[in-house]
């Protein structure tokens, strides 16, 4: 078991390298009350990866005759199809991040109070933009975009006044993802270990998984005012770049996909 342990250890470490993970953790330092949204997202991130992991592995250990499915799939997971789709969704994250990069480059050139309204669901001031700009859309364009505020509206609002449930909902999304939660199953499943021992390894990747939060966290625990401190200078630095952040977000898990994908296929 300490060898499966292992392995599945090595493979939480890999994944707090994670570039999406890394810079959501740094936007959410840029809402208020950052810790508390760092806990909420700690909370999000741990049921998530508990549950993909812990429902499949209690149902695979129930039902033993599923074992070869769950090697099949780890195996397909690998293979060529899900390269081809992880090339084709990272070519979609790169497009997205062309377009904010696009977008940023022309509002910084069409000035500071312009730009400010890029991004919407950072900005709250986004919606005065957007109005300017409908007055030269159609009829169906204007109501669309309506619909659309009217809809996104709580979560904008959540995430300007630093809301807890959005945190909380992000740190659900961003769960493992289905090709690393097959690769963990297939290491668990196939150890021969007690089903208790297999619990334990999955509880075990999951808090290994979210170890830069939870670095963060203690450190708020022992060393406040210190971990308040660096917090707050990381919050003035993040602030400043929370576009280029985003930016860099889409760009850096785009081009990670698409090399994932390509070296699948």
């Amino acid at each position: 078991m300490a060898a499966v342990l292992g392995s599945v250890l090595a493979v939480a470490v890999l994944g707090n390298l994670n570039p999406v993970r890394l810079g959501v953790v740094l936007l959410l330092v840029t809402r208020p009350r950052p810790t508390q949204n760092l806990i909420a997202f700690w909370i999000g991130c741990l049921t998530a990866t508990s549950l993909s992991l812990t429902i499949p592995l209690l149902v695979l250990n129930l039902t033993p005759m599923f074992e070869p499915v769950m090697r099949d799939l780890a195996d397909s997971a690998m293979g060529s199809t899900v390269g081809k789709v992880q090339i084709g969704l990272g070519v979609l994250l790169l497009l997205v991040g062309a377009f904010l990069t696009a977008r940023l480059r022309s509002r910084r050139k069409s000035g500071p109070q312009t730009a400010r309204g890029e991004l919407s669901f950072l900005d709250p001031n986004s919606t005065r933009v957007t109005d300017h700009h409908s007055a030269d859309a159609g009829p169906a364009t204007t109501t669309v975009r309506s619909v659309l505020q009217r809809v996104l509206a709580p979560a904008r609002n959540g995430w300007n006044n630093g809301a807890l449930w959005i945190a909380c909902v992000i740190g659900l999304v961003m769960g493992p993802a289905p090709e690393m939660i097959l690769l963990v199953l297939a290491i668990i499943v196939t150890s021969g270990a007690t089903v208790g021992a297999q619990v334990s390894a999955v509880i075990a990747y999951a808090l290994v998984l979210l170890a830069l939060v939870e670095t963060v966290l203690v450190g708020s625990l022992l060393m406040p005012a210190r971990t308040e401190a660096v917090l707050q200078r990381l919050r003035s630095w993040t602030i400043t770049h929370r576009r280029q952040i985003l930016v860099a977000i889409f760009t850096v898990a785009g081009a990670s996909t698409v090399l994932t994908g390509i070296s699948r296929v």
